[in-house]
This record gives structure tokens, C-alpha cells and sequence, in this order.
């Protein structure tokens, strides 16, 4: 029986956590918000304060399916890998696969369960808003072969995140880990070919060995974008002003047949891969054998008087694993951006200025955009890390043993902050080829580049700061990446799509001072702004505002972090169970008021205490 007692059990244990309803009801809660927007750009727009005609609440349905179609398939790629990618690795990391396996359940058996019981967990988060699709559909405005074609659309979509994120979940030890492959792989195959074709359709061919090097790229890049959602919705998919929503059925119904035959040959290399993977993993596990294995010298210094920092610095356990597919990801990533760079200002050299544009300006949308990609990026990678620290020493049974330390909680949360900040010092990488190329061509961008630091910096420990409280907050890895996924999602640029995106689709022309209002927010543009700013407006000052909304922006996430860590330390004992604080401090506080001088014998716990000086 194909879904047997693992589907059951999950099924079961899914309607026991409420975590889940709490996401549908905040999920509907954001579509009816927008739903409210929509219609109150809509009335505005034609100057109504009460009913609306037939053809309006014709173009109120439409507008608000435009807004619904984005706000669910950017929910779902968010939200899918991390409630799929640990279904086989928290399974290994409890090590109760081995249960599973010792059972007459077949590796179909397994995997198929998993899988279908995260399918329905997602598929109830979309069935939340069918009841509001239905009453729109009587308003007019949306086709019936539309609706079902997204419908199909997001389904497919869906369906290969969840196989994806399971298969990468088999090669995976780790809950934390997976989710973090899961989001790298995703970025690669979903967002980078998205970035190269804007630019290449932005810069053209050139001619010459240029030409040559973009027709390679560009036929690799539409292979990828023929299972890509967003490249959909932006080029095929536009509202028809009042008569409806215009669509391509043939590329929408193209891309189903690719993303489930992609499911399907996925699915196969998990059910055949799931026992082999950690039988290997296992009989390999502490021998001398296998295959070998190259790793890069790693700089180790002395532990001195900082053991929880050097734990979080240098530690081989405390590094993220990210396995040859994640390192494959990484790769691309850092090889793929600065071949972007490295393209773009090569065809710049060759494309003299013109009277419009300098060489300079000509670059900076590259720079842009390149910078707000990885910048976000790293943002929400270090949020998802950051929201596994506590929660695996939680799972591993060592976190009581570590607060049982002398440790305070600056001790502990500052070093996992500062090592989860260090861990991702390899993506400044393809910024710095990016902004020195940048500085080449506009040496006033020198003054961009501290702007460009400070806010991927204060955004990142932002990022850190609600991980680490997520993770002190929950007692799993995946509840904790979860919470931290959707509301780095939501917080750093997500409202924007239920809040401003139905004004724009409207266009009724008081729009534009809520957006500028609503970029102080938004992640990627208060990291990607900086030097546009510098090389575009930096004399003429055209454009008061956005300096405004950096410096409130940055300003509002800088706040946020400090008071996140701030009492995260202050309450660290009250949140982890300490009945008082530690009786004596670390060495790394040797020398305060209290501490205990180097040399002086410390208490033996295990000895009773003395009668005769215990207080009654």
C-alpha cells in the first residue's frame, strides 16, 4: 500500500501542530488585506466612495487575481522548502529512519508517504483561498481557463519544490543544512536565470566573441526559465486593462508538462537513492575508508579565553554542511555573478556614451541589481542559519549541558551572532568584482561603497537577531526556519505585494508616495540603492527621497536588531530555563566585579552541601 502508516502518521501529527493553522490564518488574513487594497485602488480610481459598476468590480476582479497569483507563488517558494526539505533529514538526524527501514515498508512506501503528506500540508494553504476565488468569479473579470490553468500551474509548481526539497532532504543529515541547500538551489535554478535574461535582453549581443558567449548563456537560460513560475507571470502573464487578465494558456500548460516531468524523474532518484544514501553514510561513518575528500586550509588560530566564539569561528561542527550540491550552488552563484559583472562591463567598454547616459550609468543597473540579489540573499540565508544554532544543539541533547557552563547569555548569543555573520564572508566575493568594476568607471562610486556595506550589514544582523530568537523560542529546527523564512519574507520586502503591488496594477496615480513610503522596508532596496544614488544623482539631486529611505531604513533594522540581541541577553536565563545565573563568569570576563581570578578552584557540584551553613 503506497500511502500506508507513514502517511497517516503524518497526517496525523500535522493536524496536531498548530503552528500551521496559525500560518493559514495569517495567510488568509494578508489576501483579504490585499483584497481591501485592491479595492480601494480600484474606487479611487474612478472616484467612487460606494458601489461599484459592473465593468468595475469586473476590473476590481482582475486586479486583485493578479495580486493573488503573486502573493501565493512567492509564498509557496518560500514557504514549500521549509516545511518539505527536512522530511528525510529530520528522520536521519533523529535517527529514527533506521525504525523505518527495519519495517517491511518498501522505499516507495516511504518517500511517497512523505511526500504526499507535504503536498496536502501546502495544498491547505492554497485551498484557504479558493471560497474568495469563487465569489470573484461571478464578478466577471477572470476567465474560467485561466483560473484553472494557474490553479494547475501552481500545483506543478508546487509539487516540484516539495520533490525537490525531499530529494535533496535524502543526501542530507541535517534539517538546518537541507533547508539551506534547498533555498541555494533554488536561487540558482528560479532567480539567477531570471537576473541573466533581464540583462542580456537590457545589453544585447555586442557582436564579435560577446555575441558567441551570450547565445550559449541565453540558450542554457531558457532551458531553465521553461520551469520557472516568475518568468511567467512577468512576460506572459499582464492585466487587460478593464476586460480581464491577459495570459498565454500555451506557455502556462508548457511549463505544467515540464515541472511534473522534472517531479516525476526527481522522485524516482529519491525513492531509488533513500536506504542506499544512509546505509553508505552510516557503514563509512568513522572508518578510514571511502572516497577522499579535498577541503581548503582553514585558518585556526588559538582558542585563548574565547571558547564559545572559536566554537562558532572555527569549530568543523559548527560550519554549515553543505555537500557537494550545495557547494556545486555556491559555485555557480559566485562564477555565474561575476561572469555578469565581468560581461556587462565588457560590452559597456565596447558601447561608447551617448548624450543620455555616461558609461557609468550604463553599468549601474548591473551593479543594482546584482548587489539587491545577493544582498537579499544573503539576508535570508542568514536568518535561515541563524534559526537553526540553538535548535541543534536543542536536538543534538548538548544545549543543557552548554548553559550548564559558566556562560552567560552575552557569551552565547554574541558568539553564534558573530559566527553566523562569518559563516557567509564568501558572497562579499562577487560584490567586491562588482562595485571595483564599478569604481573603474566612476570613481565618485568610492563613496557608495560604505553605504552598500553598512547596509547589507545592519540588514544581515537583523536577519541573525530574529534567527537566534526564533531559535531560542522553538525547540526544532524546521518550526524555527519556518517562523524565520516568512517573516524575513514578509518584513524585508513581501508586504509590498499585498500592500502596494494592487496600486500599481491600477494605476490610478496616487500611488507613488505609498511606494516611496513603503521602500524604507524593503531589504533589496536599501542594500542595492547606495550607488545608484552616487553615480546617477549624487550632484543633481533629483530624488530627496530615496536618501530618506535609506537612512530610515537603515536606521528602523538597526533599531530592531539591537533590541532583538539586547534581549535576547537579557533574557537568555528566563528563556532557557536557568534558575539563576551563573554563580561564576567565563574566562573571557576574568577581571570584572564578580568574577572568579584566574587559579581560584572552582565548587564541586557533586558535593552535598554542609548542614551546618545551609540556610533552613
Amino acid at each position: 500500500m503506497l500511502l500506508g502508516p507513514v502517511f497517516q502518521t503524518e497526517m496525523v501529527a500535522n493536524a496536531r501542530r498548530g503552528r500551521y493553522f496559525v500560518l493559514r490564518v495569517l495567510f488568509a488574513a494578508g489576501l483579504l488585506f490585499a483584497l481591501w487594497v485592491c479595492y480601494v485602488g480600484v474606487a479611487d480610481s474612478y472616484g467612487r466612495d460606494g458601489r461599484l459598476t459592473i465593468r468595475e468590480a469586473s476590473t476590481l476582479a482582475s486586479t486583485f487575481f493578479v495580486t493573488f497569483v503573486w502573493i501565493t507563488i512567492l509564498t509557496a517558494m518560500v514557504i514549500t522548502p521549509a516545511v518539505s526539505a527536512g522530511a528525510i533529514a529530520s528522520e536521519r538526524e533523529r535517527r529514527t529512519i533506521e525504525y523505518l527501514f527495519a519495517t517491511d515498508l518498501s522505499n516507495t512506501e516511504i518517500v511517497l508517504s512523505k511526500l504526499c503528506g507535504k503536498l496536502l500540508l501546502v495544498g491547505k494553504l492554497v485551498m484557504v483561498t479558493l471560497p474568495v476565488l469563487a465569489i470573484f468569479r461571478l464578478l466577471g473579470g477572470i476567465p474560467g481557463n485561466l483560473l484553472v490553468g494557474y490553479f494547475a500551474l501552481l500545483a506543478s509548481t508546487v509539487t516540484l519544490l516539495t520533490v525537490g526539497a525531499m530529494c535533496i532532504s535524502v543526501w542530507t543529515k541535517r534539517a538546518r543544512d537541507a533547508v539551506i541547500r534547498v533555498y541555494l538551489v533554488e536561487a540558482v535554478v528560479f532567480v539567477l536565470p531570471l537576473v541573466i535574461n533581464m540583462l542580456l535582453m537590457a545589453l544585447g549581443g555586442g557582436g564579435g566573441v560577446l555575441q558567441w558567449i551570450s547565445d550559449r548563456i541565453g540558450q542554457i537560460v531558457a532551458l531553465l526559465l521553461e520551469i520557472n513560475p516568475i518568468y511567467l507571470l512577468l512576460f506572459q502573464m499582464a492585466p487587460g486593462g478593464t476586460l480581464g487578465v491577459g495570459v498565454n494558456e500555451t506557455a502556462m500548460w508548457r511549463m505544467v508538462v515540464w515541472q511534473l516531468g522534472f517531479s516525476l524523474v526527481l522522485a524516482v532518484v529519491a525513492v531509488l537513492a533513500v536506504r542506499r544514501v544512509h546505509l553508505r553514510s552510516i557503514s563509512s561513518s568513522g572508518g578510514k575508508g571511502g572516497s577522499l575528500r579535498f577541503e581548503l586550509p582553514r585558518f585556526r588560530p588559538a582558542m585563548h579565553n574565547q571558547p564559545m566564539l572559536w566554537k562558532e569561528l572555527f569549530a568543523r561542527t559548527a560550519s554549515t554542511q553543505l555537500g557537494v550540491l550545495g557547494r556545486i550552488a555556491i559555485a555557480l552563484l559566485l562564477i555565474v555573478t561575476m561572469g555578469i559583472a565581468l560581461y556587462s562591463y565588457a560590452y559597456i567598454l565596447d558601447t561608447p556614451a551617448n548624450q543620455w547616459q555616461t558609461q557609468a550609468e550604463m553599468f549601474a543597473p548591473c551593479s543594482i541589481m546584482i548587489t539587491g540579489f545577493l544582498g537579499a540573499g544573503m539576508a535570508l540565508l542568514m536568518g535561515v542559519r541563524a534559526a537553526g544554532l540553538v535548535t541543534y544543539e536543542k536536538e543534538r541533547d548538548c544545549w543543557l549541558s552548554l548553559i550548564a557552563t559558566p556562560l552567560t547569555g552575552a557569551d552565547i548569543v554574541g558568539a553564534k551572532a558573530l559566527g553566523n555573520v562569518y559563516a557567509f564572508r564568501w558572497m562579499l566575493l562577487p560584490l567586491g568584482v562588482t562595485w571595483l568594476l564599478q569604481l573603474t568607471l566612476s570613481p565618485i562610486f568610492l563613496i557608495g561603497i560604505p553605504l552598500h556595506l553598512f547596509a547589507i550589514g545592519v540588514t544581515s544582523v537583523f536577519a541573525t537577531a530574529v534567527g537566534l530568537a526564533y531559535s531560542l523560542k522553538f525547540t526544532t529546527s524546521l518550526k524555527a526556519i519556518g517562523a524565520t523564512s516568512l517573516t524575513l519574507f514578509f518584513v524585508g520586502g513581501g508586504y509590498f505585494f499585498c500592500c502596494c503591488f494592487p496600486l500599481i496594477i491600477v494605476g490610478n496615480g496616487g500611488e507613488d508616495e505609498i511606494i516611496k513610503v513603503a521602500l524604507i522596508g524593503c531589504i533589496p532596496f536599501l542594500q542595492a540603492v547606495p550607488g545608484f544614488v552616487v553615480v546617477d544623482d549624487f550632484l543633481e539631486g533629483d530624488e530627496p527621497w530615496v536618501a530618506f529611505d535609506y537612512v530610515a531604513g537603515v536606521a528602523m533594522y538597526g533599531t530592531a536588531a539591537i533590541v532583538i540581541l539586547s534581549s535576547l541577553v537579557a533574557r537568555f536565563d528566563e528563556f532557557v530555563g536557568r534558575t539563576s545565573s551563573p554563580v561564576y563568569a567565563s574566562p573571557s570576563r576574568t577581571g570584572r566585579p564578580g568574577a572568579t581570578p584566574p587559579g581560584t578552584a572552582l565548587p564541586d557540584p557533586f558535593t552535598p552541601p554542609n548542614p551546618a551553613t545551609t540556610p533552613d
